[in-house]
């Protein structure tokens, strides 16, 4: 079930995937649609309705295990191919507020906008499958083979990204609550690892990107 959700109670957070020129310009395109409390693109259409919130994967469920040994970091061989494909690049923004979906009040999860571009810089909807990893910096500072697990595996799967799609005035993009569930990171030093995968013309692409943020509030 969706939620009404006003724009006034998010804000831009970090970037990922994109020169500093553009990442600049992005900031300042989102900050001036998130002040607003009004729907993007539609004035009198009111609060702005996102889908639910999407839950961790189990982690004795064996897609979770699956999916944990699939999500190669960034730069593992093959974790990117977008060569050829309608999507030049993904940005990623960590959203900092607003992650309150549910009672009792209190942080539920992380926010996290989703912007595939043309080669023009234009939004450009995809249906594809996104996976995205939860890891604690700390562990990745390691050897690569004494690196933790994820701490969480969102997934959402081909067929459904649809309902996460949010137009806006200038940046439409995909906007996932990603809920904690029973686990609730503490505060700490983070990394989001985002796979997407998709299909055009009988061929699939692959995007890989990471962002590292700091979470003053955790769970």
């Amino acid at each position: 079930m969706a939620r009404n959700f006003p724009l006034n109670s998010v804000s831009a957070g970090r970037f990922a995937g994109a020169g500093l020129a553009l990442r600049l310009g992005i900031l300042a395109a989102m900050g001036l649609e998130l002040v607003s409390c009004q729907a993007p693109g539609n004035p009198a259409a009111g609060p702005l309705v996102l889908a639910d919130p999407v839950a961790p994967l189990a982690g004795t469920d064996p897609a979770s295990q699956q999916a944990a040994g699939q999500l190669a970091f960034c730069g593992a061989p093959d974790a990117s191919s977008a060569a050829g494909g309608p999507v030049m690049e993904l940005l990623l923004a960590y959203v900092s507020s607003g992650r309150d979906f549910r009672e009792p009040p209190g942080p539920d999860g992380y926010l996290l906008r989703l912007i595939p571009l043309d080669d023009r810089y234009r939004p450009l909807p995809i249906d594809g499958l996104v996976t995205v990893g939860l890891y604690d910096e700390e562990g990745l500072d390691q050897a690569p083979e004494r690196r933790s697990l994820p701490i969480l595996i969102w997934r959402i799967e081909t067929g459904q990204l649809g309902a996460y799609w949010v137009p806006a005035r200038t940046l439409d993009g995909y906007f996932f609550r990603l809920d904690w569930g029973r686990i609730r990171p503490g505060p700490g030093n983070y990394r989001l690892v985002v796979h997407v995968q998709y299909r055009k013309d009988e061929q699939t692409f692959r995007f890989c990107r990471e962002m590292s943020f700091q979470d003053r509030l955790g769970g």
